[in-house]
């Protein structure tokens, strides 16, 4: 089933244990923060599923105060969001923001992951995945 907020629209694969989300246009941090709740919400996504977030076709670039919103947003969703965010951008600025955003999030023990290539995004997810089923998640943070 595909669910959708305005501009993010995602897929969930239970058999993989993952949310696969596409970002498009220019959200609002409203919009974001929406769609970040929902997606929580979805009576198909549960604890420890990973979450593969390509934005490589949305051309708004968190600011420095979004960021911090985000980061708090998720300070609150943290047990949720514990299967590890892989983050597909283009472009310089955007990967730069994504990278800043990973060590933002890592003070507050989410795992987000910063990428310009899907493949090495879904990699990373699948080594979080195996790492958390053997209990050594925390050794690729």
């Amino acid at each position: 089933m595909i669910a959708a907020v305005m501009s993010y629209t995602w897929t969930i694969d239970a058999r993989r244990g993952r949310a696969t989300v596409v970002g498009t246009g220019a959200p609002t941090i409203i919009e974001t923060e929406a769609a970040v709740l929902h997606l929580a919400r979805d009576p198909g996504f549960r604890p420890g599923y990973g979450v593969l977030l390509d934005v490589r076709d949305m051309s708004y670039i968190p600011s420095w105060a979004d960021a911090q919103a985000y980061q708090r947003l998720f300070a609150g969703l943290r047990a949720t969001y514990t299967g590890g965010l892989a983050v597909v951008v283009s472009g310089t600025a955007p990967y730069g923001v994504a990278r800043m955003m990973s060590v933002m999030f890592g003070f507050i023990g989410v795992q987000l992951g910063a990428f310009t290539d899907p493949g090495e995004a879904t990699a990373w997810l699948d080594r979080l995945a195996q790492a958390s089923l053997s209990g050594d998640a925390g050794s690729l943070a």
